[in-house]
């Protein structure tokens, strides 16, 4: 079942409260299983990007590298002369940034 599908069932009617409770908790499962895999591959030393979630806005696509990583934040170097006051090593939440590349091993 599709997002359009779910939303023509409520519409209709055809789902009961505990469907979309069920649904809701899935959804939720999917996005947390999502995010363990992204910490999970996550290493110091990668680049990742700030995506659409940052706050604030001019944050959006500035990159950083990754110089440590705490369970639910990590540790990024920013030298982008975008992210004004947020230059230098500044802690973030895991579920702000995106990799853009993993760090080369020799």
């Amino acid at each position: 079942m599709n997002a359009t599908q779910i939303q023509t069932e409520i519409r209709n009617g055809d789902l009961t409260v505990e469907d979309l409770i069920l649904i809701s908790s899935l959804c939720n499962h999917l996005k947390s299983k999502a995010q363990v895999e992204f910490t999970a591959a996550l290493k110091i030393g990668d680049t990742v990007v700030f995506n659409n979630n940052v706050n604030p806005r001019y944050l959006k696509g500035v990159e950083a590298l990754v110089t440590k990583l705490n369970p639910q934040s990590i540790r990024v170097q920013v030298t982008d002369p975008k992210a004004g006051r947020f230059q230098g090593n500044i802690r973030s939440h895991r579920s702000l940034v995106d990799l853009v590349s993993e760090k080369q091993t020799a």
